[in-house]
C-alpha cells in the first residue's frame, strides 16, 4: 500500500510539473499558503506531537466523543489546526526577518567586479 501511495504522489507531481489543469489547481492560493508554511508545520509538529497527545489526545477525546474513530478525526482536526497556528505564527515572527537577511548576504556575492557597492 505505501508503495501504492509512493508511486501515486511520484506521478502527480510528475503532472503538477507541467502546465495543465493540475498545475493550475495547485497553484491555487490556498495551497501557496500551505506551501509557505509547510516547513513550519514539520518542525512544530515533531516538536509538539507528545505535548498534544497529552493534552488532547484520542484518549483525551474519547471522554467527549464516543466511537472508535470519532476521537482520532477530532484529535487530527485540533492538532493540525493548532500546527497551522504556530507555523504560521513562527513564520510571521520568526522566520519572515531571517529570509530578508538572505538578500542582503546574497546580493554581495552577486555584484560585478569594479561595480561600486
Amino acid at each position: 500500500m505505501t508503495f501504492m501511495l509512493s508511486l501515486a504522489f511520484g506521478a502527480l507531481l510528475l503532472i503538477s510539473l507541467q502546465r495543465n489543469t493540475v498545475s493550475h489547481v495547485l497553484s491555487h492560493w490556498i495551497f501557496k499558503r500551505l506551501a509557505l508554511y509547510s516547513y513550519g508545520m514539520y518542525i512544530v509538529h515533531f516538536m509538539l506531537a507528545p505535548t498534544f497527545e497529552a493534552f488532547f489526545g484520542p484518549a483525551v477525546i474519547a471522554q467527549w466523543i464516543p466511537g472508535r474513530d470519532g476521537p482520532i478525526y477530532a484529535y487530527f482536526c485540533v492538532a493540525a489546526t493548532l500546527t497551522f497556528l504556530i507555523a504560521m505564527a513562527s513564520y510571521h515572527l520568526f522566520e519572515i526577518h531571517f529570509l530578508q537577511l538572505k538578500d542582503a548576504f546574497t546580493d554581495r556575492g552577486t555584484r560585478k567586479a569594479g561595480r561600486p557597492g
